[in-house]
């Protein structure tokens, strides 16, 4: 019996590493991360794959017992990793402003048009006073007319550029500060 059950468990969770494997793909090869604009139906495929990961997670943490203990994890990083709904009504809440929600791959964007993720940036970025940095980098960007003309080009340049930043600081070396940052932000080229 103690067999049977194991092996039940284990079909079950590599069926889980399955789902997540899907997840996965869909978020690092279904974006291009040349023009990583996410669509209405990218929006709307992700959206389907994420409802039903999320069941199936809590079915499996079910049937091998972990539901109290490990479900609430599970979700919490499952949610936290998947915010385009908070983009989307943080934006419509505060009248359709640009939201940047920053995180591994921050994303940028408004109630009724298309998101963009940004795919630059490391670990690094998660120190103290970089967000502070990013914003007034931001402010100074749109605080110009032209600039201001093109708002949602200009915050994910904006975003990308200070994530690039980051990414050459540490292919320069290994620990840099906010500060080294400030320094290098701006002067980054795309390739």
């Amino acid at each position: 019996m103690k067999d049977k059950q194991t092996e039940t468990n284990l079909r079950l969770i590599a069926l889980q590493l399955e789902s997540w494997k899907k997840l996965h793909d869909l978020i690092t090869y279904g974006l291009d991360k040349a023009k990583p604009i996410i669509s209405v139906d990218q929006e709307r495929q992700f959206t389907e794959v994420r409802a039903n990961l999320l069941q199936e997670t809590e079915h499996v943490l079910r049937e091998l017992n972990l539901l109290g203990e490990l479900s609430g994890r599970a979700m919490n990083v499952l949610n936290r990793g998947t915010s385009l709904r908070a983009v989307r009504e943080l934006s419509k809440k505060w009248g359709n402003c640009f939201v940047v929600l920053k995180g591994h791959q921050t994303m940028i964007g408004q109630s009724r048009e298309d998101l963009f993720i940004n795919c630059s940036g490391n670990p690094h970025l998660a120190q103290g006073g970089s967000g502070d940095l990013l914003a007034g980098y931001l402010a100074g960007l749109l605080a110009q007319p032209a600039l201001r003309q093109m708002q949602s080009k200009t915050i994910q340049y904006a975003i990308w550029q200070h994530g690039a930043a980051a990414d050459e600081l540490s292919a320069r070396r290994a620990n840099w500060t906010v500060e080294d940052l400030a320094d290098v932000l701006g002067s980054v080229l795309p390739a």
